[in-house]
């Protein structure tokens, strides 16, 4: 049986600080309270300047479970200004599609060929994301009858999904996976130049099951 099938029991909050800066958190059972226990985050040079905090909420059914991943541990959280986006883990029992979370994000690209978009995650946590755009309104597009991942992209003004998102990140993405999509492919791939940006970064992409 589970930790979180019997009850009561404790759902612990807890964060990584640097600096007093939230580095890495994490919601669940046991608390995370060693810099070794968020190996995803922490940066190895400085290992000894982290410190772990963590608060305990005792529940005792599956609606105040829940309650302290969606609202206690995010509450909490808020203390070191977390995105309220980036708040833990989600409730066992809701899992996340992060397919489904890049999805969300196809409508902000303005390329006029096909839209991506991505999420990288770390630690069960959406840590950044990313879509095709242009700072500039394309009338045309030089690469719409080119084959995608072909050719120069030298005439393209757009920066890739997975080039943003790696743009947005923390430090430190070793060990993270990316999730990509696209409005006209079922199986999409980084470029050739996103993807050595990507394999340098750590990052692993996670293709869907169809």
């Amino acid at each position: 049986m589970s930790w979180h099938d019997e009850y009561p029991h404790k759902v612990y909050a807890s964060v990584l600080l640097l600096d007093d800066k939230i580095e890495g958190w994490k919601t669940g059972n046991p608390p995370k309270i060693e810099p070794l226990d968020f190996r995803a985050y922490w940066k190895r040079s400085r290992l000894a300047d982290y410190r772990a905090e963590f608060i305990g909420f005792v529940v005792n059914n599956q609606q105040e479970h829940n309650d302290a991943f969606r609202k206690l541990a995010p509450e909490w959280f808020r203390k070191w200004e977390l995105a309220d986006d980036l708040h833990g883990s989600p409730p066992y029992d809701v899992p996340v599609n992060y397919f489904d979370e890049a999805r969300k994000l196809l409508p902000l690209s303005n390329c006029l060929k096909r839209h991506y978009a991505c999420v990288i995650v770390r630690g069960d946590h959406i840590v950044a994301n990313g879509y095709n755009t242009s700072l500039k309104t394309c009338s045309t597009c030089a690469r719409m009858d080119i084959e995608h991942n072909t050719g120069s992209y030298d005439d393209c003004p757009a920066m890739h999904a997975e080039a943003m998102a790696l743009v947005k990140a923390r430090d430190d993405l070793e060990g993270s996976e990316l999730y990509l999509v696209c409005s006209d492919e079922d199986d999409p791939i980084p470029c050739p130049t996103c993807q050595k940006m990507l394999e340098f970064a750590g990052v692993t992409q996670v293709r869907e099951v169809k």
